[in-house]
């Protein structure tokens, strides 16, 4: 009997080691991958210089207007809603509204019942890299070709704003000569408080248009078309 539990003992005292062993394995690996989770730039392997990171930090909304942040740190975040890039700020984009929401969905229905014959492809709330330190995201954009890599970096055939209450008309000029400095060819602004549209060209003319219309190829959309089916979602 005294065998025994001399066997007891020592088994128990063995046990003891073993679980405090794996214990201390268990805090060394949780140390590690927090490590890992804090460092600013976890490269995914894929030798992508678009996708900075496998795991992206989320923000919700833009970090303060003074805060400094690099490309490769906006890049490997994703900010909630997205926020633009302009020399090293973030951009606040004032989207979320009701009417700016209804009204996006309506553009993307119209013009995707014309993607096919004009051969465009349309891009809700996508980055598109205007300057080497500088990204908007337009609220809609459209392409004549297939894009490459999570950023557009080609000039787009169209970029679409959607008026928001809290946007400056100063804010919005620098934005639209960002798209023209970087090759655009149309940028349509469209207010759907006031129920107005704009068209811009890349050859300097502006005008308020009842019917916005792109050539080669051959977008049109009819601003009261647009309007109406928004009050299909919206009550005025």
């Amino acid at each position: 009997m005294g065998g025994l539990l001399r066997q007891a003992e020592q088994r128990g005292v063995e046990l003891s080691e073993l679980l405090t062993e794996v214990l201390n394995r268990d805090i060394e690996i949780k140390e590690g991958l927090r490590q890992v989770l804090q460092s600013p730039q976890v490269h995914n392997g894929r030798g992508n210089p678009d996708c900075i990171a496998e795991r992206n930090t989320r923000y919700s909304g833009c970090m303060t207007p003074s805060v400094q942040v690099s490309v490769e740190e906006y890049l490997s975040a994703v900010y909630e809603p997205d926020c633009e890039y302009v020399d090293g700020e973030l951009i606040d984009r004032n989207v979320g509204e009701s009417e700016h929401s209804a009204l996006q969905f309506v553009l993307i229905e119209l013009l995707g019942k014309q993607r096919r014959a004009a051969g465009v492809h349309i891009f809700p709330e996508l980055r598109v890299q205007v300057a080497a330190r500088r990204f908007r995201v337009p609220d809609i954009t459209v392409t004549t070709s297939r894009i490459k890599g999570r950023i557009l970096r080609e000039p787009p055939l169209l970029c679409i704003e959607i008026l928001s209450p809290e946007d400056r008309a100063s804010r919005l000029l620098v934005k639209i000569n960002d798209y023209f400095s970087f090759g655009v060819r149309y940028v349509w602004v469209i207010d759907p408080e006031e129920k107005t549209a704009w068209s811009y060209t890349s050859d300097g003319k502006r005008e308020s248009a009842t019917v916005l219309t792109t050539d080669s190829p051959r977008l049109t959309i009819n601003i009261t078309e647009i309007f109406a089916a928004l009050e299909e979602d919206i009550e005025p």
